[in-house]
C-alpha cells in the first residue's frame, strides 16, 4: 500500500515537471513567436519607407533628366550666340528661331537697335536648372542599414540598395561639377566645350540611375 502511494507521489511529480517544462518552453516559443512578428512587421514597414524614397528620388531624377535634355541644345545655341561682353546680338527672324528652340522658355524683357537690322537682347531662360536638387534623400536607408532590421533582409537586397544610393552619390557629384561649370559668367570656347562634357556626363548618370531605381524597385518588393 505504501509502495503503491509512493508510486502515485512519484508519478504527480513527474506530471508536475513535464507539465511545468512543457508550459515553460511553450512560453518562451511563442514569445520568440511574437518578437519575429514584431520584427517581421517593422522590416516590412522600413522597405516600405525606402520604397518610397527610392520612387521620389526617381521621380526628381527623371524631372531634372528631362529638363537637362531638353534645354541642352537651346542653351548650347545660347552660350554660342553670346558675345565677348556676353550680349545677344541677333535679328527679329534669328531670335523668332531662337525662342522656338527654347519652346517660348526665352523670355525677352528688352531689345534696342544696334544697326543692321540686329537687336541687343535682354532676356531670360525661364526654367531654373540650377534648382534641380544635388543631394538626394537617403534619411530612409541610412536609418534602416544602421539597425538591427538589416539583418532580417536577404543579402542580394540589401547590396543592391548600397549599390543604388553609391551610384546616387556619384550622380551628385557629377551634378555639383556640372552647376559649377554653368556658374562661370563668361564662358570661352574652351570652357563651353567643358560645360557640355560635363552635361553629357550628367545626362549618363541620370540615364544610368533611372534604370537603376527601377530594378531596386522591382526587387524591394521581394525583400520586406
Amino acid at each position: 500500500m505504501k509502495k503503491a502511494f509512493k508510486n502515485v507521489l512519484v508519478n504527480n511529480w513527474t506530471v508536475t515537471i513535464v507539465a511545468t517544462m512543457v508550459g515553460v518552453f511553450a512560453g518562451i516559443y511563442l514569445n520568440e513567436l511574437n518578437q519575429q512578428r514584431k520584427l517581421n512587421h517593422s522590416t516590412a514597414q522600413a522597405i516600405k519607407k525606402i520604397r518610397e524614397e527610392v520612387e521620389g528620388n526617381r521621380k526628381v531624377v527623371a524631372h531634372g533628366h528631362a529638363l537637362l535634355t531638353r534645354f541642352k541644345e537651346p542653351m548650347h545655341t545660347l552660350f554660342s550666340l553670346l558675345n565677348e561682353e556676353q550680349e545677344l546680338i541677333l535679328s527679329p527672324e534669328q531670335m523668332k528661331h531662337f525662342r522656338q528652340d527654347f519652346d517660348g522658355a526665352f523670355l525677352i524683357h528688352d531689345s534696342v537697335p544696334v544697326g543692321n537690322g540686329r537687336f541687343r537682347y535682354v532676356g531670360e531662360v525661364a526654367v531654373d536648372l540650377g534648382a534641380l536638387p544635388v543631394q538626394l534623400s537617403r534619411i530612409a536607408w541610412d536609418t534602416f542599414r544602421h539597425t538591427q532590421l538589416a539583418s532580417e533582409v536577404p543579402f542580394d537586397c540589401l547590396y543592391q540598395l548600397e549599390l543604388l544610393y553609391k551610384f546616387q552619390n556619384e550622380m551628385g557629384e557629377a551634378h555639383q561639377q556640372w552647376l559649377t561649370a554653368m556658374g562661370v559668367k563668361a564662358h570661352n570656347e574652351t570652357q563651353l566645350k567643358e560645360l557640355f562634357t560635363k552635361w553629357e556626363i550628367l545626362l549618363s548618370y541620370e540615364a544610368s540611375l533611372l534604370k537603376l531605381y527601377e530594378a531596386t524597385g522591382a526587387n524591394l518588393l521581394q525583400c520586406g
